[in-house]
């Protein structure tokens, strides 16, 4: 295996790597995330958004909320990836998500 990875390179070869996406081709959600969801609601567990992009955060925080998630923490809201504007932070902190 390579090194870290930050910005789509390898750290160690210098080689472009592709990530995975929460989204499908039409910039929807993934369906398949919703027993993901449901299992952190049920067992009342701590959603982390992590290194996803602005557009990402929005859709997985979005429905994690109308499923019932209750712990959510928008991680990294002000680096380059996401780029969270303050606008959406103050959104989402007043349903009660930690950014």
């Amino acid at each position: 295996m390579g090194g870290p990875t930050f910005a789509g390179y390898d750290s160690t070869f210098k080689i472009p790597i592709e990530g995975i996406t929460v989204l499908d081709g039409e910039g929807n959600l993934k369906p398949a995330l919703d027993p993901i969801l449901e299992l952190i609601r049920d067992e009342n567990a701590i959603l982390g958004t992590g290194h996803l992009d602005m557009d990402e955060t929005e859709a997985l925080v979005t429905r994690a909320l109308e499923i019932g998630v209750r712990k959510i923490v928008l991680q990294h809201v002000n680096f380059a990836i996401p780029n969270v504007s303050p606008d959406v932070q103050k959104c989402f902190i007043e349903r009660g998500v930690i950014a």
